[in-house]
C-alpha cells in the first residue's frame, strides 16, 4: 500500500515496476483520471518510452517513470533528455501533456524544456510535497525545507518546488 510509505528513502527502494505503480498512485491522488501502467512486450524496453498513460481534464497524457539514486552524470538532477524523449513520443502519438515521475530532482533547464514540450515533472521535493498532502505524516529531511506543490494552467498540470528555508549568500565585489 503506497499511502503507508513514510520516507523518501522507501520510495527509492522500489522495483522499477513498483516504482510505476507508484506513480499510478500519485497521479491518481492528484487528480489524474484512468491511469494504467504501460504493459511491457518483450525485453525491458517494450513500454515504447511510455510507463503511463491516462487523462488530466479529459486531455490524454503519457507518463515516464525514473526510479534512479543518481541521474547519468552522478549528481541527483534529472538528465534533460528524458524530458525530452518523452517530448518526442508525445509528438510522435499526437499526444499534448506529459509528465515525468523521478526520484531525482529537476533543475530549471528541464523544468522550461518540458514547459516548451507539455511535459512536467514531479521530482523528488514534488514528491515529497505530494505524499506530505496525500500523508501529512509523511516525512524526508533529505530534500529540503518546507516545500509546496503549485498548480499553473499554462496548457498542463505543471509541478514546481519552493524551497523557502533556503537564502542566498550575496558575494561582496572587492
Amino acid at each position: 500500500d503506497f499511502a503507508k510509505l513514510k520516507r523518501m528513502g522507501q520510495i527509492r527502494k522500489l522495483s522499477p515496476s513498483d516504482f510505476e505503480w507508484f506513480g499510478k498512485f500519485l497521479l491518481e491522488s492528484l487528480g489524474y483520471q484512468d491511469v494504467h501502467v504501460t504493459e511491457k512486450v518483450g525485453d525491458k524496453r517494450g513500454d515504447g518510452g511510455i510507463d503511463l498513460t491516462g487523462t488530466f481534464d479529459g486531455t490524454r497524457f503519457y507518463g515516464e517513470c525514473k526510479r534512479w539514486k543518481t541521474g547519468l552524470d552522478g549528481t541527483d538532477v534529472l538528465p534533460i533528455a528524458i524530458v525530452r524523449s518523452l517530448g518526442g513520443v508525445m509528438v510522435r502519438d499526437g499526444i499534448k501533456r506529459g509528465v515525468v515521475i523521478t526520484t531525482l530532482r529537476a533543475d530549471h533547464s528541464c523544468i522550461s524544456e518540458g514547459a516548451r514540450m507539455g511535459v512536467g515533472v514531479l521530482g523528488a521535493p514534488e514528491i515529497v510535497a505530494a505524499m506530505q498532502r496525500i500523508r501529512p505524516s509523511f516525512k524526508d529531511s533529505t530534500t529540503g525545507p518546507v516545500l509546496r506543490v503549485l498548480q499553473a494552467i499554462l496548457g498542463g498540470f505543471w509541478f514546481f518546488w519552493v524551497d523557502e528555508g533556503k537564502k542566498r549568500k550575496r558575494r561582496r565585489r572587492r
